[in-house]
């Protein structure tokens, strides 16, 4: 399967490809400092979008520009202006594990504390957990269950309405703050288990539809138009949805989804 979003592919060199639904034209907004730069994309393939461009390294900025818009990438990794700023290029292999020796833990095992990473610690952040640790093995936790962390709108949320469901969320660190936990709780015996939401995305900032159809009418949810599993152009939202699933387990070591509400 094709790598989608921006991706690092060596020192000042990244590629950028998007899933763009019947667009004229598709571009790469990057910006640098006050200034943005323009760089056209090629079609793949139908509807798929890409570039290779020299001189993108971590931490360069960017959104897609479609017909109707300029808007932050559906894979973004980062959203440090929320979720209506320009999306962050990160370089994953950046980061040094140290949980090579972690094999995990049998279920029968685990004894799960859920965590809101917003209201756990007074640091109200990744790193609070982390210097919380001594208290939760003090306890006997051997699992820790990270409510939703994927960007979403606002400073405090509890994280049920995410629309970037590859960005760290940024109120609460970075996405190496996040390794780092995993990492140190892996070091220690922990488990970390992930609250994932794949039925519905939030309202605000959900830029998901501009870029094609991410949603369907053909189902009713609770929290409003359904995520398209089965309906036209569904194999594009259900890779994104399995992408998702990947970047999780395999960027960041999580060992294991608690899926929200199903239908």
């Amino acid at each position: 399967m094709l790598q989608m979003g921006g991706n690092i592919i060596k020192k000042n060199q990244a590629s950028f490809r998007v899933f763009a639904y019947n667009q004229q034209a598709v571009s790469l907004v990057v910006k640098n400092e006050d200034k943005t730069e323009v760089f056209p994309l090629e079609q793949e393939e139908e509807h798929i979008y890409s570039t290779i461009l020299n001189g993108i390294g971590p931490g360069s900025l960017y959104k897609f520009r479609l017909d109707k818009g300029d808007f932050p990438d559906p894979y973004s990794y980062f959203q440090p202006e929320g979720v209506h700023g320009f999306s962050q290029v990160i370089d994953h292999s950046a980061y040094q594990w140290h949980d090579e020796n972690w094999k995990g833990i049998d279920q029968e095992k685990l004894i799960t504390m859920e965590i809101h990473t917003g209201t756990f610690s007074e640091a109200g952040n990744l790193r609070g957990i982390l210097e919380k640790l001594d208290y939760l093995q003090q306890l006997g936790i051997t699992a820790i269950e990270l409510m939703p962390i994927a960007q979403a709108t606002g400073r405090w949320n509890w994280g049920y309405d995410g629309v970037n469901l590859f960005s760290v969320n940024h109120n609460y660190g970075t996405p190496d703050d996040l390794k780092r936990l995993v990492d140190t709780c892996h070091q220690r015996g922990i488990a970390v288990l992930l609250d994932v939401v794949y039925n519905h995305f939030g309202p605000e900032g959900n830029y998901l539809s501009f870029f094609g159809p991410y949603l369907t009418k053909k189902h009713e949810t609770p929290w409003g138009e359904a995520v398209n599993f089965d309906d036209a152009y569904s194999y594009y939202i259900r890779k994104y949805v399995l992408d998702n699933v990947c970047c999780w387990l395999d960027l960041y070591h999580i060992d294991g989804l608690r899926l929200d509400a199903v239908h």
